[in-house]
């Protein structure tokens, strides 16, 4: 049985699915009204500027710019039009990474339209499975495309992988079709959308087993909420005492291990980094760390301690979604590593960037909407109290959640905006 498990909760103008490991809040992956995602999503973009001097092609996300790299033939010009899928979303500056090579994911295989090659995973070692699993593929896919089949599809019905290859071949389909149909405007346009929370969710644990639920509760139960605070803190404690400091700044992220009293420390250097690596590894999926990462790890131990950290977090990362690449150790002693940044980090979509509250106003509105669902039973007219910023958000991008509570409420949801303070509250007649 799975030592993993996935929670879902459906609210207003948000979907969360959040990722269990024997317990640990592992993962969180959020759906958010007013924040499209296109991360995965395979559109249809036209091209605003081809710089032959970069080797690089800039085209029409809609409300980002993308960028392409890599190319083949000749570049394509100004105005053109190009079927690309997005593998990164834009960051800061930093325009959103596109590919003209999609990759179509199922829950068995992966499908590559545009490249050619039947694969099968690599953990997936015995060769008469291997070839049973390729011949279903050859069945299929024609030789012009390519497919991967994914490790957990081991021993999986023949019938099974085939039913799945056939419906990528039909999205491919009807994304072509799509593309090349004739539009007044050739602007930029969702060909197929980006996967969902629970599908993405599924992808990373697909041995979990799925509860669901609405408008916070199941979260509140198992005390997710209470974690996400504390993923907000740039403190996370260790087991025995000691803590990790993380600090998220524009061109890198630095993760400084304190000791503090952790006997462990000292009595078992060896224990204490394997303890270290576990929670930096879990730190990271979570708050979603990318780009250049730096460890700072206590003297102790020697080197025997600073191998042990390397390998023990090797393995803690090992089947993390994104590509990580463990360095080695600096000239000063920090560990070095490096994780590919494809979207923004927890705090960038949840946290207050002032550092005023644990969340920002969109994350707190949201909640709000939730505890309203909840906590108005026997509450008549309820209005809700809530910081200035808070009313504003929902009157402005979450407006369709607060009308869908409103409607739920069967009547308007008054807003009082409360300056001075952050806290959140509802209020109302009681009724009979």
């Amino acid at each position: 049985m799975s030592d993993r498990e996935i929670l879902v909760d459906v609210s207003p103008g948000e979907v969360r699915a959040a990722i269990l490991d024997d317990g640990w809040l592992d993962q969180i992956l959020i759906d958010r009204l007013g924040q499209p995602r296109l991360l995965e999503a395979t559109v249809l973009a036209p091209v605003t500027q081809s710089r032959r001097d970069l080797g690089a092609v800039f085209l029409d996300l809609g409300a980002q710019d993308g960028y392409l790299d890599k190319f083949r033939g000749p570049p394509p010009t100004q105005g053109e039009s190009l079927i690309v899928q997005v593998t990164a979303e834009a960051h800061r500056a930093k325009a959103a990474r596109v590919t003209v090579d999609p990759v179509l994911s199922g829950a068995l295989l992966d499908l590559t339209p545009t490249r050619p090659g039947h694969a099968v995973a690599r953990a997936i070692t015995a060769k008469t499975e291997r070839a049973r699993l390729r011949d279903a593929l050859a069945r299929v896919v024609p030789e012009t495309m390519g497919a991967l089949v994914h490790a957990h599809a081991r021993d999986c019905d023949s019938d099974a992988l085939e039913t799945e290859a056939k419906a990528l071949l039909d999205r491919w389909s009807r994304i072509q079709e799509q593309a090349n149909e004739p539009r007044a405007s050739r602007g930029f346009r969702v060909l197929d959308p980006a996967p969902d929370a629970l599908v993405r969710a599924r992808r990373i644990a697909p041995d979990a087993l799925v509860r669901e639920g609405r408008d916070g509760s199941l979260f509140r139960e198992h005390d997710i909420d209470d974690a996400l605070i504390r993923a907000m803190d740039r403190r996370a404690r260790l087991p025995g005492g000691g803590v990790l400091v993380i600090d998220e700044a524009e061109a890198l992220v630095a993760i400084d291990v304190d000791a503090g009293g952790d006997r462990t420390a000292t009595d078992n250097p060896s224990g204490f980094a394997n303890q270290v690596a576990l929670e930096v590894g879990r730190q990271i999926r979570l708050r979603r760390l990318a780009g250049l990462i730096l460890i700072d790890f206590p003297r102790i131990g020697g080197e025997a301690a600073k191998r042990l950290l390397t390998n023990a977090l090797e393995l803690a990362l090992a089947r993390d979604a994104e590509a990580v690449t463990i360095h080695g150790w600096t000239r000063g002693g920090l560990l070095e590593l490096t994780r590919t940044r494809r979207e923004p980090s927890l705090l960038e979509i949840l946290g207050d960037v002032d550092g005023v509250t644990p969340f920002n106003a969109t994350t707190q509105a949201l909640e709000a909407l939730r505890r309203v669902r909840r906590e108005t039973s026997g509450i008549a007219r309820p209005r809700l109290l809530c910081p200035s910023p808070v009313k504003l958000a929902l009157e402005g991008p979450l407006r369709p959640a607060l009308d869908a509570v409103e409607s739920s409420l069967g009547g308007p949801l008054p807003l009082d905006a409360r300056d001075g303070t952050n806290a959140i509250e509802i209020t109302g007649d009681q009724g009979e």
